[in-house]
């Protein structure tokens, strides 16, 4: 036993004494005043040509278009909101409509924002309103309104307008009918 890991370290040794032998890189310490070139790429790459193999062009990000859709199911939730009829809205109110997948804890799973919303107000919330963008879309959601008089969502104001379904609905439900009226606390 003791043979073979004299053995091992000794082959381990020969192995790294090779490896050092062969690295014969230069490292140089970093100096202060140093400039940064951007590397030249022409050795590597023909004249006029990218690294994808294609034409040197510029891509305004900005602009490309959206993918195609991967189904023809929409997720969004649409339907509207409306006050109750003793309500009126106050100038400078913010709506926010409130998904959250029932199935799971934490923070909402998409909000929608409306400022100065006239009643009744229609609305979509989907994909494109989750609060962490990978957070899956999915169903079944509790979904809830507040009209904030002050237009902070981390705020609750006694004079704030709230709704929400008594029963969880599927991603993609349509004609959906929330109420608001007068009530403290969290929607």
């Amino acid at each position: 036993m003791l043979v073979r890991k004299t053995r091992n370290r000794f082959w381990m040794l020969v192995v790294l004494g090779l490896i050092s032998i062969h690295c014969h890189r230069a490292i140089e310490p970093f100096e202060e005043e140093e400039m940064v070139k951007e590397p030249d790429l022409s050795r590597i790459f023909p004249s006029g040509m990218n690294a994808n193999g294609g034409e040197d062009k510029a891509i305004d990000l900005a602009n490309l278009p959206d993918p195609p859709p991967t189904s023809s199911f929409d997720p969004s939730i649409r339907g509207k909101i409306q006050l109750s009829k003793d309500l009126e809205a106050p100038e400078g109110a913010v709506l926010f409509v409130i998904a959250r997948n029932v199935n799971t804890a934490g923070p909402p799973t998409a909000v929608k924002r409306f400022a100065n919303p006239t009643f009744p107000q229609a609305f979509q919330i989907g994909p494109k309103d989750r609060m962490i963008q990978n957070t899956d879309f999915s169903g079944p959601f509790s979904l809830s309104a507040r009209l904030d008089q002050d237009g902070n969502a981390t705020t609750k104001g006694p004079n704030d307008f709230v709704g929400r379904l008594e029963k969880a609905i599927p991603a993609g439900a349509r004609g959906v009918l929330i109420n608001l009226r007068h009530e403290t606390g969290r929607p």
